[in-house]
């Protein structure tokens, strides 16, 4: 019925004796199992050339596959079969899965052409090589261009001319339905991810890329999944690590919640606002501490998802025997007020032991956010936004008022301003505009792409266009549930619910990244003061051998010190953590629950 590749085949018939026996036992002793077969790469077009094997020999199975980097593998007459039991997932410009003879044979016929028509010049080299990638060449050179265009379109209508017909070989092609990750990046070690459904046809050419070859390796598959999926991935993870006995405790209390968040189509409020309306003295102590926004949001959050959120700070709850006794409030005190939680994060030495400070309170939360994204995406995001933050700070006493008033409306207000900094990230930077440092060159695409925004209510409404009704409908809806910053709303009413969850998974992955960065570097820290006593009290015994006892003081010291470097609060997990915060704000306001 069709054609695959006879390396892949050759590898296919040494594995498949290996396994078929104890999966073809498998399956008459539990007539229910399904089949799934996965791989990288190479594996991958195994793993497909044996689905689509099996499912023809065995068609009582229930037999599906899954590709990571799958290589052209098949003939497109193959290709509708593999459709229906397998898929196949694409990393940016990964050069594996475009490779064949027949996309070899093209980039050779098009070198051919290329120099015939361009003749014998010294940039003629160069100019192929953008000129195939589809990259903007020097304008001046219009015959280049030209050329380029007729290439790629010779290619184009070479690959089509092939799928209409039934006899035509020369090119192979991933097996299965195609889903295309895109890499975009948006800031500093902030990277963006689209995934698209994936024409076959269009993996039967090269496209070249600087990273063509990087894009093969599997971190760059893990990273597109986690950016997507970052808090369903924490939370698989945290039921995988999970013994037999525990699952089973465990079960029944998060699958109380039958809905993953109150995102679902079919999520209601009501276990939301009974837990936020519910009396305890963690939520009293919340009241007085400042703290009763992120605890009411907290407790309103499934419990399955409140875990992985606490997971992004680095709480593991569930390795604690009083999470088994399943109460909401608790596990929200603790990830506010804990060892490890929002409080001490955001609490720095000095303040620890300063004992003019005052507490921590939600607004010095979010406010620290605003200065960690400050301070590392600063040049990324419209200068006229970030300025407005030297506006936000409050002594002790106007904070915590704007913490527990809820006649105030700051916080709100200062929530939504953290959020349209990282929409404003998310927005400036196009795929074209990879901007690395805070060179002049980078001031200059900067300068560019920024919204020209006056100030924080106007960087959303780009062009002041008017809103359809439906989005006016929900901007007003908006406004009504305690949202206060009008270009917030605009925003938020614009945008469909999909690309929210995109951008907010986005930073999850970046303030994870910050937080396990920032980890590092305190694990060193501490190294290097224990090692500074260890040396210190080494040259004090060479020194004055009589010395002794005393010798043991900075070796102390620097243990004290290192411990008080490697418990110093880490901050990264805290954007993490107003993110999903937010997003949470928003999905409550759907059900009209305001929480101020």
């Amino acid at each position: 019925d069709g054609y695959a590749h006879s390396g892949f085949i050759k590898s296919l018939n040494k594995l498949e004796p290996l396994i078929i026996k104890i999966v073809a036992g498998t399956m008459q002793q539990h007539e229910d199992y399904r089949v799934r077969i996965c791989g990288h790469s190479m594996g991958a077009a195994v793993a497909a050339l044996l689905a689509v094997k099996w499912r023809e020999e065995y068609p009582e199975w229930d037999v599906k596959g899954i590709g990571f980097a799958t290589p052209c593998c098949i003939s497109k007459h193959l290709v509708p079969a593999s459709k229906e039991i397998f898929t196949s997932f694409v990393h940016h410009f990964d050069a594996v899965v475009r490779l064949s003879m027949g996309s070899i044979q093209d980039l050779h016929n098009g070198m051919r052409l290329f120099s015939k028509r361009v003749g014998n010049r010294a940039h003629s080299a160069v100019a192929l090589y953008h000129a195939l990638t589809r990259l903007i060449l020097n304008t001046e050179n219009e015959n280049v261009l030209a050329i380029a265009s007729e290439i790629s379109e010779i290619i184009n209508q070479n690959l089509h001319n092939e799928w209409q017909t039934t006899d035509s070989v020369s090119h192979l092609y991933p097996a299965g339905e195609i889903y295309q990750f895109w890499r975009e990046p948006r800031g500093k070690d902030l990277m963006s991810y689209r995934i698209h459904h994936g024409d076959t046809q269009h993996y039967g050419r090269l496209e070249f890329s600087p990273t063509m070859l990087s894009d093969h390796g599997t971190a760059g598959y893990t990273e597109a999944f986690e950016n997507l999926l970052v808090l369903s991935v924490v939370e698989t993870k945290i039921w995988i690590s999970l013994k037999s006995a525990q699952r089973k405790q465990i079960q029944e209390y998060w699958n109380s919640w039958p809905y993953p968040d109150l995102l679902d189509s079919n999520a209601n409020s009501t276990l939301a606002i009974a837990q936020m309306e519910k009396n305890s003295v963690f939520k009293k102590r919340a009241h007085e501490e400042g703290m009763i926004r992120p605890f009411l949001l907290l407790v309103s959050l499934p419990p399955k998802r409140r875990a992985a959120v606490a997971n992004l700070l680095g709480i593991s709850m569930i390795s604690q025997e009083w999470y088994y006794k399943f109460n909401p409030h608790r596990e929200a005190w603790v990830i506010i007020m804990g060892p490890n939680g929002l409080a001490r994060r955001t609490t720095s030495l000095f303040s620890a032991i300063n004992p003019l400070a005052g507490p921590v309170t939600w607004y010095n939360v979010v406010l620290e956010c605003c200065r960690i994204l400050k301070k590392s995406q600063g040049k990324y995001i419209n200068a006229k936004l970030v300025a407005a933050l030297k506006n936000k700070s409050k002594k002790h006493s106007e904070a915590f008022r704007a913490s527990s008033d809820q006649s105030d409306t700051s916080c709100s207000s200062l929530e939504e301003y953290f959020m349209l900094l990282l929409f404003s990230l998310s927005d400036t930077l196009e795929s074209d505009d990879i901007v690395i440092d805070g060179s002049e060159e980078a001031k200059e695409l900067l300068e560019l792409s920024a919204i020209s925004a006056l100030n924080v209510d106007e960087i959303i409404d780009k062009e002041q266009a008017p809103l359809t009704s439906e989005v006016e409908d929900i901007k007003q809806k908006l406004g009504q549930v305690g949202f206060v910053s009008d270009s917030f709303i605009r925003y938020i009413a614009k945008e469909q619910t999909e690309a929210l969850i995109q951008k907010t998974n986005e930073f999850y992955t970046w303030g994870s990244s910050i937080s396990r960065q920032q980890a590092k570097t305190q694990k060193k820290k501490a190294v290097c003061v224990v090692g500074a006593g260890l040396a210190s009290a080494a040259l004090l015994l060479l020194l004055v051998p009589s010395i002794g006892p005393l010798a043991i003081m900075p070796v102390t010291a620097g243990i004290g010190m290192g411990v008080c470097a490697i418990s110093e609060s880490v901050t990264g997990g805290l954007v993490s953590f107003i993110v999903s915060i937010m997003q949470h704000r928003i999905a409550l306001a759907r059900f009209g629950v305001n929480i101020q």
